[in-house]
């Protein structure tokens, strides 16, 4: 098959005489970085056979939805907001029924986010080689920290694979695997779409999104140690065994007890770190059993529960009972 082939933005001056300003600099930037680090030319390996095209690629279509995302946008028909520029700005950009088009064409293609992944990590590996690499990570004494944890995400028409959420919202509750680079920003490592009803302990789903995060890490020294960290939602037997056959340690958070004096005053939340063929610290107990879906206690929290309200309920039929003459 024979196509035109696009054509990018144009070159960019920077003058001080006011003509020409434009006012998406920054968004403009963004655009040229991916440029630049290889990600727009790797989308279009990976998805450029997707669907016919002439003059929009869908690699190229999908590096412009992202810039999109990143400007603020919230459909596709804000895409129009980087159509409406100058050629020399953002260069030729597809049109929202083009685009919308593309992504019919993506999710039609059951491998699409493999591939997608695959591309964002060679883009990620020529970036991190120029010196964006996180602060440590050639250290094999500092830990590669992988968070994973559930948002919401809120639809306001009924989509595809929608359903009401627990609480009380109505969209999608998607599974987000991030690395940790330490100086206050994350990058995406895996992600895994779900309906609202989804649960967020589920095991097998976490073990989905922890297999994405491990698969798109760079390559990394010997010996650099790797911590998979969440909530409550993670700390289930099926995924921490899953976690240490596959050489990571794991960071849960868990509610470890409750006030019965007070139902107003919450749980604390106890940091435990279960690692493989490590003892826990001294002081602190391992969680065993998983966690309760709606209050988050372990086992033990549970039974210390139930027994605190068992002898509340003792003294309250004790004080009602007349005592014996």
């Amino acid at each position: 098959m024979r196509v035109n082939g696009s054509r990018g933005p144009g070159r960019l001056v920077v003058t001080a005489d006011g003509t020409g300003v434009e006012g998406r600099t920054g968004t403009v930037l963004l655009s040229r970085t991916a440029d630049r680090v290889g990600l727009t030319g790797a989308l279009r390996q990976a998805v450029d056979g997707c669907r016919n095209w002439r003059d929009h690629p869908p690699g190229r279509v999908v590096g412009d939805l992202a810039v999109m995302l990143a400007d603020g946008g919230r459909c596709t028909d804000d895409i129009e907001t980087l159509r409406r520029r100058h050629t020399a700005v953002f260069g030729h950009v597809a049109s929202q029924p083009t685009a919308w088009r593309t992504i019919e064409a993506l999710a039609a293609d059951e491998l699409v986010d493999i591939r997608l992944f695959d591309a964002l990590g060679r883009a990620r590996t020529q970036a991190w080689a120029a010196g964006a690499a996180p602060p440590g990570w050639d250290d094999q004494t500092v830990p590669a920290t992988i968070d994973i944890d559930a948002t919401l995400v809120t639809a306001h028409s009924e989509k595809d694979r929608t359903a009401g959420t627990y609480k009380g919202g109505y969209g999608f509750h998607p599974l987000l695997a991030w690395l940790d680079r330490g100086d206050g920003h994350g990058e995406p490592l895996g992600a895994l779409l779900r309906p609202g009803n989804a649960g967020a302990n589920d095991a097998g789903d976490n073990i989905d999104v922890l297999e994405q995060a491990l698969a798109n890490l760079p390559a990394m020294p010997a010996g650099k140690q790797v911590i998979v960290r969440g909530d409550s939602a993670m700390a289930t037997k099926d995924f921490c065994s899953y976690a240490r056959q596959a050489g990571a340690a794991v960071s849960v958070s868990l509610r470890s007890a409750v006030n019965p004096a007070s139902k107003q005053q919450s749980a604390p939340c106890t940091p435990i770190s279960l690692t493989s063929g490590s003892r826990s610290p001294p002081g602190r107990h391992r969680a065993r059993g998983r966690p309760c879906r709606r209050t988050g206690l372990s086992a033990a929290g549970r039974r210390l529960a139930r027994r605190a309200a068992g002898d509340r309920a003792a003294r309250t039929v004790a004080s009602r009972c007349p005592a014996d003459p």
